[in-house]
């Protein structure tokens, strides 16, 4: 047993935020979150192929941010260093699930 009292403490490693809306485009997932029928067949594809849509990768960019010095002044630094981001982005194609 190790004793980590800060284990819980702080919510400090990737909080997501997302930012979903619908386009019209026919290069999205936006169709298989509209038609559970054509989900299920490319699922399924994906499954015995191990090919077609579902075997991507959501995001192929990722982005990393640091905040101004003027708010690390005010209010500290929780990053590991002058030079780990605090921030980062990871634009990307995703399927939606609407409830």
């Amino acid at each position: 047993i190790v004793n980590l009292p800060s284990v819980g403490r702080n919510l400090t490693d990737q909080p997501t935020i997302s930012n979903e809306f619908l386009v019209n485009s026919d290069q999205t997932f936006d169709n298989l979150a509209r038609n559970a029928t054509l989900l299920n067949e490319v699922d399924e594809e994906s499954n015995k192929s191990e090919m077609g849509l579902l075997v991507d990768t959501t995001g192929n960019q990722i982005s990393f941010f640091r905040v101004i010095k003027n708010l690390t002044d005010i209010y500290g630094d929780p990053s590991f260093g002058r030079s780990s981001p605090h921030l980062n982005m990871v634009p990307g194609v995703t399927i939606l699930e609407y409830p």
